[in-house]
């Protein structure tokens, strides 16, 4: 398994610190896909990957993220979307997932996934960008997993709009 190398300054002292890579999917129309067995010796998750959709229209679709088949409303979320000079924003309560960006033809997203194995408030920040022709979208989430003390096991990313389905790459590391 790669690493890389990440510096930390600590209480003024520099030290090393891991990211290795956990997983890596390839997912191929579908509508939904999970990363499972993620071990929980690491400090912070990070998920980095591309989809682009694969059956159905351009309009956008919106990238729910659950957390070890929790489909109870234990998650919060709030995002900001730009678009061209356009800024909006959204926030969700007792949800039943994280609303972690969306993508229309295309779609990056960047999340950060911290105190994944500690705590009962399981925090999600990231980034999501998407285009279509001349649209260009920008996503930033905040979300939480709340009052759950489970350590996180499997992520599962899915159409939270309707079954339309993706492809791309995602790969998950982890931040010893």
């Amino acid at each position: 398994m790669p690493t890389y190398p990440k510096f930390l300054i600590s209480q003024g002292n520099l030290t090393f610190e891991t990211i290795e890579k956990i997983a890596t999917i390839s997912p191929s129309n579908v509508s939904t896909v999970s990363i499972t067995g993620i071990p929980s010796n690491y400090f912070c998750l990070i998920l980095e990957g591309h989809l682009e959709l694969v059956s159905g229209n351009y309009a956008e679709h919106i990238i729910g993220i659950r957390f070890n088949d929790d489909t109870g409303t234990n998650y919060d979320y709030q995002q900001i979307k730009s678009s061209g000079t356009t800024t909006s924003s959204s926030l969700s309560t007792s949800a039943t997932y994280i609303a972690g960006g969306s993508f229309n033809q295309y779609g990056q997203m960047s999340l950060r996934i911290l105190n994944y194995s500690a705590y009962s408030h399981k925090q999600v920040i990231g980034s999501h960008a998407n285009s279509y022709s001349s649209t260009y979208n920008l996503y930033t989430v905040y979300g939480r997993w709340w009052n759950i003390s489970a350590n996180i096991t499997k992520i599962t990313l899915f159409n939270a709009t309707n079954s339309d389905t993706f492809a791309g790459k995602i790969v998950l590391y982890g931040i010893k």
